[in-house]
């Protein structure tokens, strides 16, 4: 009898819970302007979430906590607007320790609490103007928080892409999650090839970023054994040796810089040359992600000019 009376009251806290959020009755649809949706995004744009813990590991747990929640929250955009959600798997430590380590390379210093995809989901629309009211809508609700909007819509990428990116802050214990919200044909073609194709893109931007670094070293040890040969030369001790005995010296010293330097030279052209290799696959790369992209993005057009005015592209 009183698992029966608990599995009710589960049962009823389920559906008011539901209501609570959302009523049955679907977000009113109505065409926005340019105006409309930069005014809306630019309530959020500037408003930055840091985690209030920098430790990983507690961000973690902290972050299957508030799975549920967040879940929650997709599943009512969904059920509101005709839209559909992804929920991503929960990251590892070790790849949250290597993007806190990217970070430092790329910023010069080190915050964890700026790491806000322990969380993170997706909402994918029909339409443009189905997006806007899902956004607008979400505002409303009581219990997060959004900030630190990223408009790709009004100011794509040049590589084409086209999405809105935010934060969302949940106020009962400050915890940050990312959320994205997406056209419907983009998304798949994101999900099933670009993203892919990003992997390799980045991979070959951090081959470039090293053999850059090997260039810049070898460089350095190049112009290190110049400027030691020519002290050499110049030295004191050189300058007491005499007749033959002063030639045969230099002589040895000389050949043995020259194997050096023939050597060092050697692999600064390998180095270049490699180098230029890598920036070619770069630009095939990247070509190819924009021309999937782009053409996927064709049907929205129309929707986008009109909102966005006809010279949109």
């Amino acid at each position: 009898m009183k698992a029966l009376v608990l599995v009710l009251f589960c049962l009823f806290f389920y559906t008011w819970q539901i209501s609570a959020f959302a009523s049955s009755t679907p977000i009113p649809l109505c065409k926005y302007s340019a105006a409309d949706f930069q005014s809306l995004v630019a309530k959020y744009e500037h408003i930055e979430f840091q985690q209030r813990n920098p430790k990983p590991e507690v961000n973690l747990v902290l972050a299957q906590k508030m799975r549920p929640t967040f879940e929650e929250i997709l599943r009512i955009l969904e059920f509101k607007t005709n839209g559909s959600y992804y929920l991503a798997d929960l990251k590892s430590l070790e790849t949250i320790e290597g993007k806190s380590e990217r970070k430092v390379s790329e910023h010069g210093y080190k915050n964890t609490r700026k790491i806000h995809d322990y969380l993170r989901g997706s909402v994918v629309f029909d339409s443009l103007n189905e997006l806007i009211a899902a956004f607008q809508y979400l505002a409303s609700f009581k219990t997060i928080e959004i900030g630190e909007v990223s408009d790709y819509f009004s100011k794509p990428k040049s590589s084409g892409y086209r999405a809105l990116n935010f934060s969302i802050r949940f106020k009962e214990n400050g915890f940050v999650a990312e959320l994205q919200f997406h056209l419907k044909d983009l998304f798949e073609i994101k999900k099933n090839y670009t993203d892919k194709i990003y992997k390799e893109i980045r991979k070959i931007e951090l081959d470039i970023e090293n053999e850059k670094a090997n260039l810049d070293a070898l460089q350095a040890e190049k112009s290190k054994l110049i400027d030691n040969y020519s002290t050499l030369k110049n030295n004191k001790f050189t300058r007491a040796f005499v007749g033959s005995e002063k030639r045969d010296f230099l002589r040895a010293e000389k050949n043995t810089y020259q194997e050096a330097l023939n050597k060092f030279e050697q692999q600064m052209l390998e180095t270049e040359k490699y180098i230029q290799e890598l920036t070619n696959e770069l630009k095939i790369n990247k070509d190819l992600h924009d021309a999937i992209y782009r053409k996927a993005l064709i049907p929205y057009m129309p929707e986008l000019r009109e909102i966005f005015g006809e010279d949109y592209n």
